[in-house]
């Protein structure tokens, strides 16, 4: 039997693997567009994914630029949705199409009246999508099929201004309803035609615009910027089932979680786009098993990425070295999102990230990054 002094020497020797901190790059590999499975053209933007608890990935975009077989161009939707066909290939998504050869145009997501889409209106989700832990309205509905999974996403909407600028309006959110058979999701607007909930006012700080989480106690965490001009990042959280009603919102002020939107401080600094996820990817063991990887507000396409124990954080945020292979040599670089459903990087260091790269040219790009890794007694 050995002595203890002997069991203790055997624990030290025990150890894990984690992404070392301060993150750095070892290397990375460019993955190419996200492309569509029909093979036909489609430049757009954005492209967060969320995983749904089935398994299932669905991705969203921004103004998406629909090409046929043939590469003629046939039409403009300010916002679509995608399924991935294959979870180790994150690269590709498939739209629900009407034929094989994908040649009709795709539908927009979250849809909007006539009159607004002839006025020039944008509806832009940033946020992902998160599931409810409950839905009594779906389980009302004649014909209920307990596989169809029901969920929220979070949009800005936007009009055109001076100058061909879009301004800021409002956030809005949208009930989301997946069917995993037929892998299509509906986005039906939370209100009607004649009085579409109004979330966040143009005045208020865009909680959802940059992304939102849901985490073990039922909430949703929604992040957001102030505005154009203050782009600091607040927080916001709600109970999953009552993400259409305002009244149940909570603003943190740091010190604690607070009714009073006003007093909502900020949590870090200066950024644009990004996403905020859970992983173990610093230790089984260690408290930090929030991550954040995103772009500031500068426009210097320079990567950050922060931890925290807590979704409202401290955060501890620093620059990355991930370097980015560019289509169009020029463009600058937005929309970064990881889609930490593609690697272990717990166990590899591997994380999957995508940019977004502008204009009618632009696309959607992918590229997988390797951060060093450490080893740790346990």
């Amino acid at each position: 039997m050995l002595s203890a002094v002997a069991q203790g020497k055997m624990k030290q020797t025990v150890q894990e693997r984690r992404v070392a901190w301060p993150p750095k790059v070892v290397h990375q590999t460019p993955m190419g567009i996200h492309r569509d499975g029909t093979g036909n053209r489609y430049p757009r933007d954005i492209g967060r994914s969320s995983i749904l608890s089935n398994g299932d990935i669905i991705f969203q975009f921004g103004d998406t630029f629909m090409h046929n077989e043939r590469g003629t161009f046939i039409g403009l939707a300010n916002n679509t949705y995608s399924v991935a066909t294959d979870d180790k290939n994150p690269t590709l998504s498939l739209y629900k199409h009407t034929n094989p050869l994908g040649n009709g145009p795709v539908e927009p997501f979250i849809p909007l009246e006539l009159s607004e889409i002839q006025r020039g209106f944008k509806a832009w989700s940033f946020s992902g999508i998160v599931e409810d832990v409950f839905d009594p309205e779906i389980d009302k509905r004649e014909g209920y099929k307990m596989k169809l999974l029901p969920g929220w996403t979070f949009f800005e909407i936007r009009r055109p201004g001076p100058y061909s600028y879009l301004p800021h309006q409002y956030v809005g959110v949208a009930k989301v309803v997946y069917d995993p058979d037929e892998k299509t999701a509906t986005a039906t607007w939370v209100g009607d035609s004649s009085n579409k909930k109004v979330l966040f006012a143009a005045h208020e700080p865009r909680f959802g615009s940059l992304c939102v989480v849901l985490a073990d106690d039922d909430h949703i965490y929604l992040y957001g910027q102030v505005s154009e001009t203050d782009k600091d990042i607040r927080i916001a959280r709600v109970h999953a089932n009552h993400a259409d009603i305002r009244e149940k919102y909570e603003f943190f002020d740091s010190n604690g979680w607070n009714k009073d939107i006003r007093k909502a401080t900020h949590i870090f600094r200066d950024m644009q786009h990004g996403q905020v996820f859970r992983s173990k990817m610093f230790g089984e063991t260690d408290m930090y098993e929030w991550v954040f990887i995103g772009v500031n507000g500068r426009g210097d396409s320079r990567v950050q990425m922060g931890r925290a124990k807590s979704p409202e954080g401290p955060w501890d945020i620093q620059m990355t070295d991930i370097q980015f292979h560019h289509i169009w040599p020029g463009q600058f670089v937005y929309c970064v999102y990881p889609h930490p459903w593609a690697d272990e990087t717990h166990e590899t260091g591997y994380l999957t990230i995508s940019w977004s790269e502008g204009s009618m040219n632009g696309h959607v790009l992918m590229s997988k990054i390797r951060f060093q890794m450490e080893d740790v007694m346990v």
